[in-house]
C-alpha cells in the first residue's frame, strides 16, 4: 500500500468515526481556533452558543458535554497513531472545530510531522510517541483548564471523561477489530496504549474504572466515574454507562437497546 492510499484511509476512518480532518492548504478553515478557548472573551463567547444549542442548561452540564464532545478528538488523536502510524497536531494554534446541532463538535488540524511512525523500529516510536502523547496531555489539559474557569466542572471530571472514552475505544478496538487487525498490529496498539498511561499525571488519565458484561452481547462496558450530567437535557435520559445507574436499571437499559 503506497503512503496516498495509506492517507486516503486514515483520513476516511477518522471523518467517519472521529469527525476529525486533515486540513489541506486549500480546505476552508472550521469556524473556530482551540486558541480562542483560552482566551476568557471568545471562550465565553464560544461555550455561550454551545450552551444555546444545549437549550441553556446550567454550566456545569455545558462544562462536562464540552470536554465529552472533546473525548472524541482525543481518542481520535490515539487512534490515528495507532492504526495508522500517523500523527495529528494537537497544538491549540493547529486545531479548528466546528459547532453543530445539540452542541456536536467536528475537528480540523494538520499533520504533525511529515513521517508516519516506525512500526519495525519500536525504540524510536517509543520515544517518538512519549513527546507526543505528552504534548497531546498538556495541550487538553490548557483547554479543560479554562473551560472549568468559565463553568466551574472540576478538570479531574473532564479527565474522567476522556479516560471513559479512551478506554472504551480499547476495548471495542479489542472485541470488534481483533478480526481485522494482525497481532502484530493489536500487540503495537497495547505498547502505544501502555505509552500512553506512562505519561500520565495525578488529575490526568487514570485505568481505574468500573467495569461490566453487556447482558446480551458479552462485551466490556467502562462505567464513568462521574456523571456527564446529559441527564438534566430535555428528552435525553441517563447514558446505560452513567455511575448514578442501579445495576438492574443498566440492565434493562441495555437489553432494550437495538
Amino acid at each position: 500500500m503506497n503512503n496516498e492510499t495509506r492517507f486516503q484511509i486514515a483520513q476516511s476512518f477518522l471523518q467517519n468515526h472521529f469527525r476529525i480532518s486533515v486540513r489541506q492548504p486549500d480546505d476552508e478553515d472550521y469556524s473556530f481556533a482551540v486558541t480562542e478557548l483560552l482566551d476568557s472573551v471568545s471562550r465565553t463567547a464560544i461555550l455561550d452558543i454551545q450552551s444555546a444549542l444545549l437549550s441553556h442548561p446550567d454550566r456545569k452540564v455545558v462544562g462536562t458535554l464540552f470536554a465529552k464532545r472533546y473525548s472524541v478528538w482525543f481518542t481520535g488523536l490515539v487512534a490515528a497513531v495507532g492504526l495508522f502510524d500517523y500523527r495529528l497536531s494537537s497544538n491549540p494554534a493547529n486545531v479548528r472545530f466546528h459547532i453543530s446541532s445539540q452542541a456536536v463538535m467536528a475537528y480540523q488540524t494538520k499533520p504533525e510531522a511529515p513521517e508516519w511512525l516506525s512500526h519495525t523500529d519500536l525504540a524510536k516510536r517509543r520515544n517518538q510517541l512519549a513527546d507526543y502523547f505528552q504534548e497531546l496531555l498538556q495541550n487538553t489539559d490548557l483547554v479543560f483548564a479554562s473551560v472549568s474557569e468559565h463553568t466551574s466542572v472540576p478538570t479531574k471530571v473532564m479527565w474522567s471523561l476522556v479516560t471513559h472514552q479512551l478506554l472504551q475505544y480499547y476495548a471495542r478496538l479489542e472485541e470488534e477489530h481483533n478480526r481485522e487487525l494482525t497481532k502484530e498490529r493489536l500487540q503495537l496498539i497495547a505498547d502505544d496504549q501502555s505509552i500512553l498511561m506512562g505519561c500520565k499525571r495525578e488529575h490526568l488519565i487514570s485505568t481505574q474504572l468500573r467495569s461490566v458484561m453487556h447482558p446480551r452481547r458479552g462485551s466490556i462496558l467502562y462505567i464513568r466515574r462521574y456523571c456527564c450530567l446529559a441527564f438534566r437535557l430535555k428528552r435525553h435520559g441517563y447514558c446505560h454507562t452513567c455511575p448514578r445507574l442501579s445495576a438492574s436499571d443498566r440492565e434493562r437499559m441495555l437489553m432494550q437497546e437495538k
